[in-house]
């Protein structure tokens, strides 16, 4: 078996986004699954390396980090009257 499976692809419009096909070739060589989850890190040589994430290695959020995420979501919602009073005064 060789030690690296180069194959050219192309990419994709996938809704808003692009996405990148692999050939079911290199995803079988590589022992992949379709529905795997994978880490896609842009090169500074401008290429792409993708990597499989294995379920163990996935890294939860810390209650700290899930704290600061709310944080920054409420910094960026709008203040002003509540919602429910801005509501509740449209019916009056």
């Amino acid at each position: 078996m060789p030690t690296s499976h180069a194959m050219q692809t192309q990419l994709s419009k996938w809704g808003n986004s692009t996405g990148l096909r692999i050939p079911a070739e290199l995803l079988a060589y590589l022992g992949g699954d379709k529905n795997a989850k994978v880490e896609i890190t842009g090169l500074p040589t401008g290429g792409l390396l993708i990597k499989p994430v294995a379920a163990s290695a996935a890294r939860r959020k810390t209650p700290a980090e899930w704290v600061e995420q709310l944080r920054a979501s409420h910094r960026k919602m709008p203040m002003g009257t509540s919602v429910v009073r801005q509501m509740r005064d449209e019916e009056i």
